[in-house]
């Protein structure tokens, strides 16, 4: 195996070490299974020193992400296979969850977040798959159907709220133009996949609240839903390069944790969680959810 080195500034500690791994875990380049690399590769891969690597390593596993082997062993990352996540970072579950969910005929998604981040990342994944499939000849669903609730980014929402000053709207901006950003390439995420081919039948609607989410819904084929809550930190950055950091609240998704359930096991709580988490997105969608605006 080749070995290469990614120096890390003084002051970046164990954490970067475990942020370049985990996007490693999201982006399947170590799958569900796989073992890490060994101790040794990992430190003269990023110039640190063992007792650095193994904090990184502890954080995964505190993520979620891997299990500790036993002396000798790498970690492994858990999953073993896709469908044997029940909890875990939710870019890392979801991703898992919509890979067994599009194999279906007919797929659906109804998702309920406050940006659609998450799920346009791991769709992203599947549409680069189909793309290979059709080339491939192999078999992809004939209809994907999404419906998305999403934070209404005109809304008065808890994020963006400063910390110091009340009347600082820039952090309020900094959100609404992330939140605007990331609806549009939801609703068009599918259409690289057109020049290829009338299949998959495709349609993505979205629609908004006028409320903070505290938590992240996925239903994957009205069977399977993916639930966690949003982790709510003060963050501080600098609103322009340049400028002084500026501190606010922020609702972190990416890297919180989903829990899996399915209606199709023997557990009966899950079943009737799943059936009325369901009943739940379908009244909001149908009742008080209005149409997004997206900018184009």
């Amino acid at each position: 195996m080749e070995v290469y080195t990614e120096a890390i500034d003084a002051g970046r500690t164990y954490q970067m070490v475990a942020n370049v791994l985990r996007s490693g875990i999201r982006d399947g380049t170590y799958p569900p299974g796989s073992e890490l690399p060994k101790q040794e590769l990992l430190c003269r891969r990023f110039a640190v020193s063992r007792s650095t690597v193994r904090r990184a390593v502890k954080q995964l596993e505190t993520d979620g992400l891997v299990t500790l082997g036993g002396r000798g062993r790498s970690p492994v990352v858990r999953g073993g296979g896709s469908s044997s996540y029940t909890s875990g970072e939710a870019g890392v579950v979801l991703a898992a969850a919509l890979k067994d969910a599009f194999e279906a005929e007919h797929v659906t998604i109804d998702a309920y977040s406050l940006s659609g981040e998450t799920l346009n990342h791991a769709i992203g994944r599947e549409v680069i798959r189909i793309r290979q499939k059709k080339q491939n000849g192999e078999p992809i669903p004939v209809s994907v159907t999404v419906r998305a609730l999403l934070a209404d980014s005109e809304a008065r929402l808890l994020v963006g709220e400063p910390v110091d000053d009340p009347a600082d709207t820039r952090p309020r901006q900094r959100i609404t133009a992330l939140l605007r950003r990331q609806a549009p390439y939801l609703a068009n995420c599918f259409e690289s996949l057109t020049d290829s081919g009338p299949e998959p039948r495709v349609s993505v609607q979205i629609r908004t609240l006028a409320a903070t989410p505290l938590f992240k819904v996925y239903l994957l084929n009205r069977g399977e839903l993916l639930h966690g809550h949003y982790s709510f930190q003060q963050r501080s950055v600098p609103m322009r390069p340049g400028e002084p950091e500026v501190a606010f609240y922020d609702a972190l998704g990416t890297e919180s944790v989903l829990f899996r359930f399915t209606a199709a096991g023997d557990d009966p709580t899950s079943t009737a969680f799943v059936r009325q988490t369901q009943t739940w997105f379908d009244q909001l969608w149908q009742t008080v959810a209005k149409p997004a605006t997206l900018d184009r």
